[in-house]
């Protein structure tokens, strides 16, 4: 949007670029060292590819909706954690990399999604809301300590 703060661009932007450049990295390792054949992969390798494509996936749905696609490569990256076992491991810092342009991302989410709701103003009641008048019949009064089971009569 043209009048978010600049801060919240940079935000979306690095957030973005980071993803936009983790998936060509990974790109460029799997081309650099060949992907093994199917055969030859067992159900945890499956998986951990999910994952990364997952994250990946996710990092490339950032351009369209950063809400979904930091959901996305989260959920990816908490999958392969999960399945990797020891988050602490040092072999783990480039997934754990990973996990920043859907962090920045997520922020940019919901610092949006805030400022959408101040600049609505504030919520007005919904006309079906117990008590509203308009929800009342003709004739009848509802009691303001009453549960909702029906209109007491007058």
């Amino acid at each position: 949007m043209p009048s978010d703060p600049p801060t919240l661009r940079a935000l979306r932007w690095c957030a973005r670029l980071l993803g936009a450049s983790l998936v060509g990295l990974m790109l460029l390792i799997a081309a650099g060292e060949g992907l093994p054949r199917a055969d030859q992969l067992g159900t945890r390798e499956w998986i951990l590819f999910a994952a990364l494509t997952a994250i990946a996936a996710g990092h490339l749905r950032l351009w369209l909706r950063e809400g979904a696609g930091a959901m996305l490569g989260l959920a990816g990256y908490a999958l392969f954690l999960g399945v990797q076992g020891n988050p602490l491991s040092p072999r783990l810092a480039f997934v754990h990399l990973l996990a920043v342009p859907s962090v920045l991302a997520l922020a940019a989410a919901r610092w949006a999604r805030i400022r959408r709701t101040a600049a609505s103003g504030p919520a007005r009641p919904s006309a079906a809301a117990p008590g509203n008048p308009a929800c009342t019949p003709p004739g009848t009064t509802r009691d303001p300590g009453s549960t909702g089971s029906g209109p007491s009569p007058t």
